[in-house]
């Protein structure tokens, strides 16, 4: 099974790949790595050039059978993911919930605490954008190639994973 899991940023995406890239036991890419370069510990400074996100995603795909992937990527770089998917899962978190996990993120975690505050700034825009401007795009993308994709409306990972039948992967 491949599976791309997307969603505003904040919305649980990684949290639920990882979680079912482990019980399903099938290997997870994780599209932000993808795209941004950890520049010394600070993150979403320095984007790939696009063609090296092509060919970092082809490899992926080209090596694994079945796989997961996340991210809110919609642009053309990730083509070869949709090209390769059988479902996509949606994850539609309230605005302000994914906002809170982002701002927690940055001030909180660990990893993430080097995130600068203008990039948290940036972010927040962007995902206050996403679904009004950045999700109809996805959509139709995956309307337009007659890709399958499920809408799991959810607050919560717990409430998320309840919603998913995991044995379908």
């Amino acid at each position: 099974m491949r599976i791309y899991i997307t969603g505003g940023s904040g919305s649980g995406k990684t949290t639920l790949a990882k979680k079912m890239a482990k019980c399903c036991d099938i290997p997870y890419l994780d599209l932000d790595k993808v795209k941004w370069i950890n520049d010394g510990g600070k993150r979403f400074l320095t984007s790939r050039i696009i063609d090296e996100r092509k060919e970092i995603i082809a490899n992926f795909i080209a090596q694994n059978q079945d796989w997961i992937c996340d991210g809110v990527y919609y642009h053309d770089w990730i083509d070869a993911v949709l090209e390769n998917v059988d479902i996509v899962i949606v994850l539609r978190t309230s605005r302000w919930r994914r906002h809170y996990r982002c701002i927690k993120r940055a001030f909180c975690e660990e990893a993430l605490r080097t995130m600068s505050v203008r990039a948290l700034w940036d972010l927040l825009c962007w995902d206050h954008k996403y679904d009004a401007e950045y999700w109809p795009m996805l959509k139709d993308k995956l309307d337009k190639f007659g890709i399958p994709y499920k809408i799991i409306c959810a607050d919560s990972i717990k409430e998320s994973s309840k919603l998913i039948d995991f044995t379908e992967f």
